[in-house]
């Protein structure tokens, strides 16, 4: 690693701000870099039925809230939950490079971890799961860094 960039982190992690940088409520960021809320970058909407008693072992994919901590880290492709055409014309549908997050759960860890459908199939979200579907920001990237210490931090 370069010496100057070294001294520029140091200076960031000492708390000063290099030139170049600028302080904000994040931290230290570059001047030209701007702070947005996600909901800025795309919208929020809500998942909605998909009780246990109509998981199916084929049919059409869909995610449960529980699965968003049990079975998927970070992004998924394929599903491994499936409904009928008549549950899934009472869920939500969810697209290629939405963002999954669990709406509940037993710790402030659960809540609010997320994953990334990067798939192309049908899919729906249940209850209890927030859907945010980015406008022009990759689902993959979402997926790892919502996931992160530094944005784990800011959601409590």
């Amino acid at each position: 690693m370069k010496e100057e960039i070294k001294e520029r982190i140091e200076k960031i992690n000492r708390g000063e701000v290099p030139e170049g940088y600028k302080k904000t409520k994040v931290g230290i960021i570059p001047e030209d870099w701007e702070v947005k809320k996600l909901g800025e970058q795309g919208e929020f909407f809500r998942g909605r039925g998909i009780p246990k008693s109509k998981i199916l072992t084929k049919g059409i994919g869909c995610v449960t809230y529980g699965e968003i901590y049990t079975t998927y880290n970070y992004t998924f492709k394929n599903f491994k939950s499936y409904i009928n055409e008549k549950t899934a014309q009472d869920s939500i549908p969810i697209k290629k490079n939405d963002i999954l997050f669990a709406g509940s759960g037993e710790t402030l860890e659960e809540i609010g971890k997320c994953i990334a459908y990067l798939g192309e199939d049908e899919g729906y979200a249940g209850g209890d799961i927030v859907v945010f579907r980015p406008y022009n920001m990759d689902g993959e990237v979402l997926g790892y860094l919502l996931n992160h210490d530094i944005i784990n931090r800011q959601k409590y």
